[in-house]
């Protein structure tokens, strides 16, 4: 099961080697700063939006995600005076449901961010494989979470706390709805 989630993320270009961009660590910044990217996945558009700046990095949203928390932090490591290291960190849910969710987050983070930088574009296709492999390699936990089901609604519930929280605060799809930006 290990082999098939560090094939899922070498698929993606997570993982040390390809967070590292030959730009200076405010230069990576804000050319991510104040925008968004997005791309086609099947009839959806995925969107990650930047909602806002701080000293510790840069606090993005993935908008109609779902009933998960959507918002992620993505820090700048400068490795040189040429070269950043970009990661980002979507949390954690404390179930291997909400693991997995949040792994594919910070993929598909990963992926806007190479393409806010780069001009890469994203497959949308190749981010569902991944998704799926991401699913299979945690098959086995998230069945087994499957027999704890008031503990898994509680954990839930937990979690949409945290979200209108989070949308009350500014953080969650409401504020990137209201920001102008539109779908």
């Amino acid at each position: 099961m290990l082999a098939i989630a560090g094939l899922a993320l070498s698929a993606c270009g997570g993982g040390g080697g390809d967070r590292v961009y030959d730009l200076a660590a405010n230069d990576a910044r804000s050319k991510i700063s104040g925008k968004q990217s997005s791309y086609k996945a099947g009839d959806d558009t995925r969107t990650m939006r930047v909602a806002s700046s701080g000293a510790n990095g840069l606090r993005v949203t993935l908008p109609h995600a779902g009933s998960f928390e959507s918002a992620c932090l993505i820090t700048f490591e400068e490795v040189s005076e040429s070269q950043t290291r970009i990661t980002p960190d979507c949390g954690g849910a404390s179930s291997a449901t909400g693991d997995t969710l949040m792994a594919f987050f910070e993929m598909e983070v990963d992926a806007h961010v190479r393409k806010m930088l780069t001009g890469a574009p994203i497959d949308g296709e190749k981010m569902a494989r991944q998704q799926v492999l991401l699913i299979a390699a945690n098959a086995s936990s998230i069945i087994k979470e499957g027999g704890q089901d008031s503990e898994l609604e509680e954990r839930a519930q937990d979690a949409a706390i945290r979200r209108v929280e989070n949308q009350q605060e500014g953080w969650g799809d409401d504020a990137a709805a209201a920001d102008g930006w539109g779908n």
